[in-house]
């Protein structure tokens, strides 16, 4: 699932889009919200990366010099969360990408620290 913002005096705003997310709804969003996203959505993705779309492997890896690094699509930052689901914790791999005009976070589960800024960032 993709989920897009705009930021919009101050405050972050969620772009809602009828029908398919298209590459112009990608361009015009400053922060990208990718849930688990399908191969459909990880193809419409990789029209932002001059590269391959981060995968939960590539995120999960170990090494540090893996986890943060600058190359042409931007700053990469992998990292793992704490999740809680069915009465259980959990890590939740999530990539953030920051580029010239947008923050893009791929993850791999539901996270509530996600849900949580978008409920803050909305009150401003």
């Amino acid at each position: 699932m993709l989920r897009l913002y705009k930021i919009a005096h101050g405050l972050i705003k969620e772009i809602k889009v009828e029908g398919e997310v298209s590459g112009h709804h990608l361009k015009e969003a400053d922060w990208i919200d990718a849930l688990e996203p399908d191969d459909d959505e990880r193809a419409l993705l990789a029209t932002l990366f001059s590269d391959e779309v981060p995968d939960v492997d590539d995120v999960e890896e170990i090494e540090a010099s893996a986890r943060c690094f600058t190359d042409q699509d931007g700053l990469h930052v992998h990292s793992l969360f704490l999740g809680y689901s069915e009465g259980r914790h959990h890590t939740v791999s999530v990539a953030f990408i920051l580029q010239q005009d947008r923050l893009i976070a791929i993850r791999d589960g539901e996270l509530s620290d996600f849900r949580l800024l978008r409920m803050r960032a909305r009150r401003g």
